[in-house]
């Protein structure tokens, strides 16, 4: 049985969810999105991210962490902060396998851990 953590990071919104893969079954578990609020200092947010991913790794026990890595931006700015973002939850992976898919190979890596 093989449980699979993928995050999409955002300073913003942050994205959970979680599927099962058992006996060559792909089950649904659970799915949330984290608000980190518009107003709040950075610093907050990424401790917001953190505190959440920890949650829910604590919640589920994922074996497998598959995480959107950053992608070329135009604005360096904006890169930069999407890079903090997803520190802030690799932080909170220290014993998890992680997978750095991007947004068109999530699915694809979901069925590459069924197969294995």
């Amino acid at each position: 049985m093989t449980t699979i953590l993928g995050i999409d990071p955002g300073t913003n919104i942050t994205g959970f969810g979680i599927i099962k893969i058992d006996s060559g079954t792909i089950k649904y578990l659970h799915h949330c999105v984290i608000k980190t609020g518009l107003k709040n200092k950075y610093t907050t947010k990424l401790a917001m991210i953190n505190e959440a991913t920890n949650n829910i790794i604590d919640e589920y026990t994922p074996s497998h962490v598959a995480i959107e890595s950053v992608f070329f931006s135009v604005n360096a700015g904006t890169a930069i902060k999407l890079g903090q973002a997803r520190g802030a939850a690799v932080c909170a992976l220290s014993l998890i396998h992680i997978s750095e898919p991007t947004r068109l190979r999530r699915i694809s890596y979901a069925v590459f851990c069924l197969k294995k």
